[in-house]
């Protein structure tokens, strides 16, 4: 939700649809839609849809009361970083993140290189169950899933997300809609590599605060979550991911979510560094990811 608050933050200060996706560089129809879907999920009218000036609603109105200064300060603070010695933000910094997190950072990028344009970032995906040593994998810093065994780094909990379960449309239309786990047993589902073929999870039942383990053989893994909604699109295959990566799919109802009480993990999502010595270029980058997370947090 927060990158749609975002949106309308940016939306209510412009008051134009079509200014804001240009200036955004997104398609005016998705802006429409990330708004709608905004407002869907507050149960709440931001917009008032019935005059052909652009007004906010009373709850629009407090919503960007609330949430502006948390937009704006976010932009002022990448403006502070490229006024403070920025000659000495220089270098290249080899990072390394897995797909889920670029979620919060890709969008924020093109503001951290306009202020640091002598900067160079060498960004490498991993999957979400790597476990990253930054001396081995050559990196000065990463984001990871899973804590590194080694003990000399610094480590610090960005956030924590659930994984749930998802199909496309097209996929409930040709198989029905599983409403058990014994159901979803009998469906077909995307493994995740490396546990591979063998998925495995403890999964939380929201309604009753029970837990059960959950066993299920994939013939289809992945080690990485963008290929499986990719093979998941076309309707063959369920998947287990986050909904901040279905976003719009969910929205445009191409995805559904299935056995809405259930969540199969809690993933947690860190920063790594390392305890050497340190250029600015890093210092500045990882306050950087540490706003971006903060950003996200606010939702």
């Amino acid at each position: 939700m927060y990158d749609e608050i975002f949106l309308f933050i940016k939306l209510a200060e412009c008051g134009n649809y079509t200014k804001v996706a240009k200036a955004l560089k997104i398609m005016q129809s998705t802006l429409t839609k990330r708004i709608q879907h905004l407002e869907q999920q507050l149960n709440l009218a931001l917009i008032d849809h019935s005059t052909r000036k652009f007004t906010l609603t009373e709850a629009g109105a407090l919503l960007y009361n609330k949430f502006s200064h948390i937009a704006n300060n976010f932009d002022n603070l990448l403006a502070e970083m490229g006024q403070i010695r920025p000659s000495t933000v220089s270098g290249t910094l080899r990072v390394a993140i897995p797909y889920q997190a670029s979620h919060f950072i890709i969008p924020h990028l093109p503001t951290f290189i306009n202020q640091h344009p002598n900067a160079i970032l060498n960004i490498t995906y991993i999957s979400t169950s790597s476990k990253v040593n930054l001396v081995s994998n050559n990196l000065d810093l990463a984001i990871s899933n899973v804590i590194p065994e080694s003990q000399n780094v610094k480590i610090k909990l960005l956030r924590k997300y659930q994984l749930k379960c998802f199909a496309s449309a097209k996929y409930v239309a040709r198989y029905g809609r599983p409403t058990t786990l014994e159901e979803l047993a009998k469906h077909k589902l995307i493994g995740v590599l490396p546990n591979g073929e063998r998925l495995s999870y403890q999964v939380l039942n929201l309604e009753n605060g029970e837990k059960t383990n959950y066993d299920y053989t994939s013939n289809l893994n992945f080690n990485n979550t963008l290929p499986s909604i990719e093979a998941a699109r076309d309707g063959e295959f369920i998947i287990i991911t986050a909904d901040y990566l279905l976003t719009e799919e969910l929205l445009s109802g191409e995805f559904v979510e299935l056995l809405p009480n259930y969540v199969f993990k809690e993933v947690s999502t860190y920063l790594i560094r390392g305890y050497g010595e340190q250029s600015r270029l890093e210092k500045e980058f990882a306050k950087f990811i540490e706003q971006c997370f903060e950003l996200a947090s606010a939702n």
